[in-house]
């Protein structure tokens, strides 16, 4: 193509990716055929690389992926005149890269090693210092955060280095982990901060730049009180619940079985109501313009192979279908999961989505999934359905 620097001169595609710095000098970062898949997703480890590179004191920044065979995870490599804190680098990546493409490790380097070409020789970067597994706590604070992890996981085999999701987590259980942690150390954290951090020693390092911590006594459980043959039945709809409100109301129900003042919240539902219709416009808009980009180019209603007519109405009068999997087929999808690192929401999500692409022959497939709105502590204790349905888009290609 012609050369928009230089009049009458030509310029050709290489494949090379590369930038310019403020200092207006040309910056080779690699190929851009260099697209790698990690996790089911398709990464371009240059975009990352890019992103680390714009802040303020990295000056080179180089990512490749370690590990062998299904155990494989991102490196990220960067030079600066000074050391730069992982929480700092996170948490600026975090502004620009969605959390599947944050760096698992992160590791500054005194100079990147170059080819006899100029671009980065990624043989010669060093291999990051990767834990065995198994590495207890060293500090007060990783403790209560590994009893959090371990409590609302229910899974004692988690350690510090620990990946929260691919240990169990999902974004229900991620909202109690959060007020957790705020109720134990006093500090609000968003969950874009566990998606980001992950384990208990990076979140660690998050939570000493966010506040001092604070002593946190917990519930205790409940303990049904012997009824005789009397029996109290409730029965609550979605509509005015969510799976947090029934623990909830059970504890209030003990304390008055026991002759004992239920501890209530300061807001109710109806406050929480009053703030969601009064939030800030600019808020609202800004909401709006994320969905609007995330949803850009998504298919419309599924065209699925029924035997009876499509009503032009809605009328609900479908059917459920339940089934369990055999133990056998169960453990193998929990193996599957655990060599290749998914949730295993992730893969019988993906599953569903490609059931419903060959029955449609859509390649944008959109699954609606619930979601806890108790993002403040103070929701905690408020009975009310704090649940949201927001939509994944699953953008199949038939490779």
């Amino acid at each position: 193509m012609e050369s928009p620097f230089e009049p009458g001169e030509r310029i050709y595609r290489t494949g090379d990716v590369a930038c310019w710095n403020q200092q207006g000098r040309l910056l080779l970062g690699g190929r851009k055929d260099s697209q790698i898949k990690l996790r089911g997703l398709r990464i371009e480890p240059q975009e990352i690389a890019m992103c680390l590179m714009a802040h303020p004191q990295v000056e080179t920044a180089a990512v490749r992926v370690i590990g062998e065979g299904e155990r494989r995870y991102l490196a990220a490599y960067y030079t600066s005149k000074t050391n730069v804190p992982e929480v700092d680098l996170i948490s600026f990546a975090v502004t620009c890269l969605p959390d599947y493409m944050i760096p698992a490790y992160l590791t500054r380097i005194d100079e990147m090693p170059l080819s006899p070409s100029g671009k980065i020789d990624y043989s010669r970067l060093p291999d990051p210092v990767v834990s065995a597994g198994g590495e207890r706590a060293k500090t007060d604070t990783q403790r209560r955060l590994l009893e959090i992890f371990q409590r609302v996981l229910n899974n004692r085999e988690i350690d510090v280095q620990s990946d929260y999701f691919l240990a169990g987590g999902d974004s229900l259980n991620a909202m109690e982990t959060l007020c957790q942690i705020e109720q134990e150390f006093g500090v609000t954290l968003k969950i874009v901060d566990l998606y980001a951090f992950r384990n208990v020693v990076r979140l660690e390092q998050r939570l000493k730049r966010e506040g001092e911590s604070a002593e946190f006594s917990g519930a205790k459980a409940f303990v049904i009180p012997d009824s005789g043959e009397q029996l109290l039945f409730i029965d609550m709809h979605h509509l005015v619940s969510d799976g947090i409100s029934t623990p909830l109301l059970m504890k209030r129900l003990d304390a008055l079985y026991r002759g004992q003042e239920p501890e209530l919240p300061e807001i109710s539902f109806q406050d929480y109501a009053y703030w969601l219709q009064n939030r800030d416009s600019k808020t609202v808009a800004g909401e709006e313009s994320y969905w609007k980009e995330r949803m850009e180019g998504a298919g419309e209603l599924l065209d699925l192979p029924v035997d009876k007519q499509r009503p032009k109405t809605f009328d609900y009068q479908g059917e459920n279908v339940v089934f369990s999997l055999e133990e056998k087929t169960a453990a193998l999808c929990a193996e599957f999961c655990k060599k290749k690192d998914y949730s295993p929401y992730m893969l019988f999500a993906a599953a569903f989505a490609v059931l419903l692409s060959k029955y449609t022959g859509s390649s944008d497939i959109i699954i609606g999934t619930p979601v806890s709105g108790r993002r403040e502590q103070e929701l905690w204790n408020v009975l009310g359905p704090f649940l949201n349905t927001l939509p994944c888009v699953w953008r199949l290609k038939r490779s």
